[in-house]
């Protein structure tokens, strides 16, 4: 069996190496652009259509965005929901956190809340307020604590004062022991979110009870 050797000349090899690359790189950079630009060409052909005349771009009917937005609902999902009160607003109604000490006829703890219902009000010039406080003994003895839940009313005084000056009272169960009504008289004034106000409370059995509370709007 005779083998024969082909000799080729290195130059030739070289060229043949160099232009099969290029080839190469051409097919290879070429297909995406190619394909990108037939992607672009029907979007094009479908979402907008151009007048010969005028040239105005008209959108077609067929058109449909890829990030589709349902405006109308989003509004009226809107419209459905509930207002929310303002931030930093624990509730509808404006809220005012008591805390301070029992200082007649023993000293005691005591700490309450309260909440100014607007637009309610039994006697004209006067407010709504709903309180409930928790006055606390604690000794050797044990702990014992007394609930007064009154419904107040209150009066603010028209004083040439940077402050709010009020006077008022309120009744209401007192929850003990046993359950008692009793009823209580409320004078205070206020700076700003801050507060000071004065409780004598008649709880419907033993001594009254005079309560000073430092005053804190929520």
């Amino acid at each position: 069996m005779q083998l024969f050797c082909v000799q080729a000349d290195p130059k030739a090899i070289g060229i043949a190496a160099a232009a099969l690359g290029i080839f190469a790189m051409g097919i290879l950079s070429g297909a995406p652009v190619r394909a990108e630009g037939t992607l672009a060409d029907r979007v094009n052909e479908v979402t907008n259509r151009t007048q010969p005349a005028t040239g105005e771009i008209i959108q077609s009917t067929e058109y449909q965005p890829v990030f589709h937005l349902d405006y109308a609902r989003r509004a009226a999902a809107r419209d459905c929901q509930v207002p929310l009160p303002p931030i930093g607003a624990v509730s509808p109604f404006p809220i005012a956190l008591r805390l301070g000490a029992l200082i007649s006829p023993r000293t005691k703890f005591v700490g309450g809340i309260d909440a100014t219902i607007p637009g309610l009000h039994l006697f004209p010039g006067f407010s709504s307020r709903v309180d409930a406080d928790a006055i606390v003994s604690a000794n050797f003895g044990g702990v014992s604590t007394l609930i007064p839940v009154t419904f107040d009313q209150i009066y603010n005084l028209n004083l040439p004062l940077s402050s709010r000056v009020y006077l008022g009272g309120g009744i209401g169960p007192y929850f003990g022991n046993k359950i008692r009504f009793g009823g209580k008289l409320i004078a205070g004034a206020e700076f700003n979110r801050i507060g000071l106000e004065g409780n004598i409370h008649f709880a419907g059995i033993g001594d009254t009870l005079f309560s000073v509370q430092a005053r804190i709007g929520l």
